[in-house]
């Protein structure tokens, strides 16, 4: 048993040092909303990036069907 917990403390070590970490994050005052600071704010990111790529992909085909087409 105690090979098997010397394999996992490690693991622990790090799990509870990230815990920490966002702990001190959320209670540390900030002009950006914890909204914004957290999961949802890197999903709102995300989502901007995939829309501004998705648009601008779809203008490029656009853009390239009237040159085949010869517009």
């Amino acid at each position: 048993m105690s090979i098997i917990r010397s394999l996992i403390r490690p693991g622990e070590a790090a799990i509870r040092a990230k815990q920490v970490q966002s702990r001190i994050f959320w209670q540390k005052s900030s002009p950006i909303p914890t909204y914004v600071r957290g999961g949802k704010g890197d999903t709102l990111l995300l989502g901007t990036i995939v829309v501004a790529l998705s648009v601008g992909f779809t203008g490029a085909m656009l853009e390239a069907n009237e040159l085949i087409k010869g517009k």
